[in-house]
């Protein structure tokens, strides 16, 4: 609902200060046969399916119901018009939030794509022999560093 529409209906239910009854005849006199009066009567009868307004079949007049009244005595926070801004809000809300998810998710993907980007693309498979040069190579290294290297220390503990 727009705000323009409860403010219509929020001024509809405010003709019926102090609990009056309307008759149709007098709101076609006040407003005439304009583009008002229609948009006033296609809302008038919005309210009656709503159950605000009643209308005496025999009268030709209005009135507002229980419901109706307890609405237009407490416009503020029961009108059409808190209505509308808050479904307004409700919107704002859901679709800020979906797209704070969507964001989220595009910039997950794009870290991980960047990840792998990062990653060298030239790296030498893990085989057992290259295990076997890299533990060899440490000894090495160990042996000129005037470490023992386990096969030393083996061949001095047997003799």
């Amino acid at each position: 609902m727009t705000i323009e529409k409860a403010k219509i209906l929020d001024d509809i239910l405010t003709r019926f200060k102090g609990n009056v009854r309307v008759k149709w005849s007098d709101l076609q006199n006040e407003l005439g046969n304009t583009r008002e009066y229609y948009v006033t009567e296609n809302n008038i009868k919005y309210l009656l399916g709503e159950g605000l307004l009643k209308e005496n079949e025999f009268d030709k007049d209005l009135a507002l119901t229980d419901k109706g009244f307890a609405v237009y005595t407490d416009l503020t926070t029961l009108g059409y018009v808190k209505k509308a801004k808050d479904e307004s809000r409700d919107k704002k809300i859901k679709y800020t939030g979906f797209g704070i998810v969507i964001l989220t998710f595009l910039i997950l993907i794009f870290n991980t794509i960047r990840t792998f980007d990062r990653q060298p693309s030239h790296t030498e498979p893990i085989t057992r022999d290259s295990i076997s040069d890299q533990i060899l190579t440490k000894d090495v290294e160990m042996d000129t560093a005037g470490y023992q290297s386990p096969s030393d220390t083996a061949a001095t503990q047997t003799k």
